[in-house]
């Protein structure tokens, strides 16, 4: 029964991970840092990955990797709200104009 646990928690906390981290893939754009559309790129391979770990493999996770998918689960729950109207503006490049000090020679 444990086990039936853990696999359910672990493959829930997997599918929020790749659904939170694909959706706001989808909201970024050129615009956004290269950093910024590779960690969410990633974010979502690692929870496709841990599904198909789950049902395919039947794979059993250890605390240590539940709770690290828990962290990032939760990190990504907790900052949706600055996602609402798409890739919030620190995460977008900056033009030469944005800077406020420029020289020019």
């Amino acid at each position: 029964m444990k086990t039936i646990l853990v696999l359910a928690v672990y493959f829930l906390m997997s599918c929020s991970l790749f659904y939170m981290a694909f959706c706001r893939l989808s909201l970024t754009s050129e615009s956004t840092k290269l950093e910024v559309r590779a960690l969410l790129w990633l974010l979502s391979t690692i929870g496709a990955f841990s599904v198909a770990a789950t049902v395919v493999y039947g794979y059993l996770p250890s605390a240590w990797h539940i709770s690290l998918l828990a962290v990032l689960t939760i990190w990504q729950a907790s900052t949706k709200h600055k996602w609402a109207h798409g890739a919030p503006d620190e995460f977008q490049k900056k033009s030469k104009d944005d800077y406020p000090c420029q020289l020019t020679p």
